[in-house]
């Protein structure tokens, strides 16, 4: 990905039992509003996910760091804010591939309009075996996931979908909504080699 001045990614990192390999939550953030440093937006960004996304996975799945990029990719300042907290779902952990997929919406047509992420650690008991997720747990995460992105914008650094050096598109879109996926996805890359 691209990271213009004024944009930033960050990487949420995971590591745990339930993940052999790791796992990674990755986005863009608009910081032209905050102008935050990127260890100060590497820690709110880790807060605002503590606070709301924690329930989204099990307690088997730790929340290792979370670091900052910040753009131009060349010259940007970087920062890792440590964590180090587990999920808050007591339950069983499914498979390390298996995890909720979330869409990023932007105003954006087309593919390069739109982006993704897998969240593991989601819980055997929400997923039923024709890998849809249970409707309550899905409300519930859906609604997790409105929070994350709303308090994200109400910090003044609104999600953000960056491109790649190849895409039709050069500046970063603001990401409108997460929504998540009514069934479970699948990383092959994730399990054990």
């Amino acid at each position: 990905m691209v990271i213009p001045i004024g944009y930033a990614q960050i990487n949420h990192v995971f590591g745990g039992n339930n993940l052999p390999t790791g796992a990674e939550v990755t986005y863009g953030i608009n910081n032209t509003g905050a102008e935050l440093t990127a260890a100060a937006l590497a820690e709110s960004c880790a807060t605002i996910w503590e606070d709301t996304m924690r329930l989204s996975y099990v307690d088997d799945m730790i929340h290792l760091e979370v670091r900052c990029k910040l753009g131009p990719d060349a010259t940007g300042a970087s920062a890792v804010f440590s964590v180090g907290s587990p999920g808050t779902d007591s339950g069983a952990g499914t498979t390390p591939n298996v995890a909720w997929l979330v869409q990023k919406q932007t105003l954006a047509g087309g593919r390069a309009g739109r982006g993704r992420f897998y969240l593991p650690g989601i819980s055997e008991s929400s997923v039923g075996s024709d890998g849809v997720i249970d409707g309550t747990q899905l409300a519930n995460f859906q609604g997790r996931l409105d929070s994350f992105l709303s308090d994200l914008n109400t910090a003044d650094h609104p999600m953000a979908l960056l491109h790649g050096a190849d895409s039709p598109l050069t500046v970063p879109n603001t990401v409108q909504a997460l929504v998540a996926s009514s069934s479970v996805a699948t990383q092959r890359r994730r399990l054990r080699r």
